[in-house]
């Protein structure tokens, strides 16, 4: 009734037809590329860089030219680093 894995005796094989080969130019790539959305751990990769980037630049402002580390200086860096680690608003 079926035929689920008998063999056809009576169809000969027949050659698959030729496809005939596209000859219309290429696809050209869409002009405007939406941009990719990044997951969680590639925001939380870009806003670590940026805090850190920060860190760098307030600590090497503080220290640039010093020569001795004196309580001005460490003052300014526990700010630097409050800020950084907390935010502004927690720090005033």
């Amino acid at each position: 009734m079926f035929g689920f894995g008998k063999k056809n005796k009576g169809k000969a094989e027949q050659p698959a037809p030729e496809v005939e080969q596209a000859t219309a130019t290429p696809a050209q790539p869409a002009e405007q590329e939406k941009p990719a959305k990044t997951g969680f751990f590639g925001r939380l990769k870009e806003r670590l860089s940026r805090t850190s980037s920060n860190i760098s630049e307030g600590v090497a402002s503080l220290v640039v030219g010093k020569k001795a580390i004196d309580a001005d200086v460490l003052d300014e860096l526990e700010t630097q680093l409050l800020t950084a680690d907390v935010g502004v608003d927690a720090t005033m």
